[in-house]
């Protein structure tokens, strides 16, 4: 079997290598990557400052690391350049203080930039030879509580991640963790209890309205459990309730075993208080609208998840596994709970079983490992949530450490900042949340009145489009700084069709796909078989082909290369911002090169040709690079928005 040409960076470092192999020294650290001003080649390297010790007192008197760049320059240009029929690079230089870059040769350029042509060959490319089954937990909306702008922000990057090992060939399983039992459900149902709404009067409500009520009924419950304390006393009982509630769904539904006797914590008055049959029918209920509500919103983000899971299924495994390491000293004791000593690594203390004899989030969470480990035996586990929460999954990995190695040494935590309005930081508690499709209607109405003034769509093209304009002014907003970051979303901005927004992306594509409108209009030739044809015929391999290219063309085909590093970028820093930037950066490059060079001006004498297959071949050669060239533009700035979670737009 043939094996695959040397990747680039692949050529460089085995060079590497064999040069400081005539130097006596076998390890060589080589970090390669594109530079970050225009100027400086395709692939740049310190490996000279960066290994300058190893030779600084040899008898090759090296006295500075610019010194060793140069001289390292010279063995890889007869390395990499002088030997070989078509090499890659053209050129390397030493630059600054001990630098070396490379650039690309036009037609390596040229050649690799084929490998963008269509959806197919970019999937052929990215795919690693070494596949992985990995496992992305996000979103993770606890039902009773309504969701919020926060865990838009947490899909979006949860989904991006999860695109991107899918791009590179991996097995990706989305999923996502709720908490549907806990103080939240008590203080939901105390409060519906309270407001006294039934289920029946509901049931015939809206969806939204269901939802917004559940909405209010925690914010109720929330309030007097902080402020009345036998409205506290009352909704600590029901807690009780709902975990036997939920226990009892498991038992239904999976034939599970209880671990835990949840009904010895119930006090008698407690249950002739509240009318059990109905705090049951009002949990499954309202559940089940939260839930419902939930999907509304992923299918309108364009997630789907592979499964979930539920705090009620992994609470009883988290509470064994405590119980477990108690005895053994990982846990302790203190004022009645179980709590983990986290001073010990320089951490904080945590409980994990409370005074009242119930798993907390931790003890949750932990319970949750070995049961997704059980669903899909994943060689990599990431878990993405805001940054608020980061001290707590310190603890909570460290755990891990002790008690579950094989799992923690799998398991990884992402975080991204808040999302800041002029409303100031959210907060459900008080019940000024920024619910979720409040804020995808107001972006809805903003993408709409963007396109109003656009001529030559339907009404439902326009609606679709302002659909598609919308979610991309939220995704690229969100993804376009650093994760750690937290970003102000000004709404207003985020949809607009130039500068720094996701829109101004679909535009870029709406101009690359009028050339080809005008061209099957001005030539009756469809873009498939032009491409087709062009491809076909090996019209590259003209040594006219790149004859005369335009500085713009280079500077598109050049950005155009950095496409398969970036994505691989994401994947290994877990940073989505690498390619949002990288995709408007490549839409400006194309908005150059379009308003620079000519495409299809005095075109009209080819229409006297008959065969259409003559008609393409006749085009002059540097229309027909061009052609190829726009398409390749297309189809990756396409593939990168996909990953994104964008649409692209075909008209607007």
């Amino acid at each position: 079997m043939k094996s695959k040409p040397l990747l680039p960076t692949a050529q460089i470092k085995q060079a590497l290598e064999k040069i400081f192999q005539t130097i006596q020294q076998d390890r060589v650290v080589v970090n390669l990557v594109p530079p970050t001003q225009k100027g400086f080649g395709d692939l740049t390297t310190n490996v000279a400052l960066q290994n300058f010790s190893l030779v600084q007192n040899s008898a090759l008197g090296f006295k500075q690391p610019a010194d060793f760049a140069q001289w390292l320059v010279a063995k890889l240009k007869r390395a990499l350049i002088e030997q070989g029929d078509q090499p890659i690079f053209a050129q390397i230089t030493s630059a600054g203080p001990g630098f070396i870059n490379f650039y690309f040769s036009e037609q390596f350029l040229w050649q690799r930039s084929l490998g963008l042509i269509n959806q197919k060959t970019i999937r052929a490319h990215l795919k690693t030879e070494t596949t992985k089954r990995i496992m992305v937990e996000f979103t993770d909306p606890n039902p009773f509580k309504v969701l919020h702008v926060g865990h838009l922000y947490t899909n979006t990057v949860g989904e991006t991640i999860s695109r991107t090992f899918e791009a590179l060939g991996h097995t990706v399983k989305r999923v996502c963790y709720q908490g549907d039992v806990g103080l939240h459900v008590a203080k939901t149902l105390w409060g519906w209890w309270q407001l006294g709404e039934s289920i029946e009067e509901l049931s015939h409500r809206p969806l939204k309205e269901r939802v917004t009520f559940l909405g209010k009924a925690y914010s109720y419950g929330a309030e007097h459990y902080e402020t009345d304390q036998s409205a506290a006393t009352e909704i600590k009982q029901l807690n009780y309730l709902v975990f036997v509630v939920a226990q009892e769904r498991l038992v239904a539904e999976t034939g599970w075993k209880p671990q835990v006797d949840y009904r010895q914590y119930l006090k008698t008055a407690a249950l002739d208080q509240f009318d059990f049959d109905l705090i049951r029918r009002m949990y499954f209920v309202g559940r089940r609208w939260s839930l419902a509500s939930f999907e509304l919103i992923y299918e309108q983000l364009g997630t789907k998840f592979d499964d979930y899971f539920f705090e009620s299924e992994v609470a009883e495994v988290g509470l064994k596994i405590v119980k477990r390491f108690l005895v053994q000293g990982i846990f302790a004791e203190s004022q009645g709970a179980v709590v983990f000593p986290g001073e010990k690594y320089g951490l904080h203390t945590r409980v994990f079983i409370n005074a009242l004899g119930l798993p907390t989030y931790e003890a949750k969470e932990l319970g949750l490992a070995p049961i997704k480990y059980k669903r899909f035996a994943y060689d990599r586990s990431i878990i993405v949530t805001a940054n608020e929460i980061d001290e707590y999954f310190k603890v909570l990995l460290q755990v891990m450490k002790l008690t579950l190695p094989d799992l923690a040494r799998k398991t990884q935590h992402i975080s991204h900042g808040l999302v800041r309005l002029t409303s100031g930081k959210m907060s459900s508690r008080t019940g000024k949340v920024i619910q979720a499709q409040q804020f995808l209607d107001r972006i809805y109405q903003l993408a709409e009145e963007a396109l109003e003034g656009r001529k030559g769509l339907s009404a439902a093209k326009k609606k679709r489009a302002s659909r598609q304009v919308a979610i991309a002014a939220i995704k690229y907003a969100l993804l376009r700084s650093n994760l750690g970051d937290d970003l102000v979303f000004d709404p207003k901005t985020s949809v607009a069709f130039h500068g720094d927004a996701g829109p101004y992306l679909q535009y870029s594509y709406v101009r690359s796909q009028s050339i080809w409108r005008r061209l099957e209009k001005q030539l009756n030739l469809n873009k498939s078989f032009v491409i087709d044809i062009l491809l076909s015929n090996k019209v590259d391999k003209d040594e006219h082909f790149l004859a005369d290219l335009e500085k713009e063309e280079i500077d598109l085909l050049r950005n155009l290369n950095h496409y398969f590093d970036i994505v691989n970028q994401v994947a290994e820093a877990l940073a989505p911002h690498l390619l949002a930037n990288y995709l408007f950066y490549l839409a400006q490059s194309f908005s150059r090169f379009y308003e620079k060079i000519t495409i299809l001006d005095q075109l009209a004498p080819l229409n006297s040709v008959t065969k259409k297959r003559e008609r393409v071949l006749n085009l002059p050669l540097p229309i027909q690079r061009r052609l190829l060239l726009i398409e390749m533009f297309a189809q990756t700035l396409k593939h990168g928005l996909w990953i994104l979670g964008i649409e692209t737009v075909e008209e607007m």
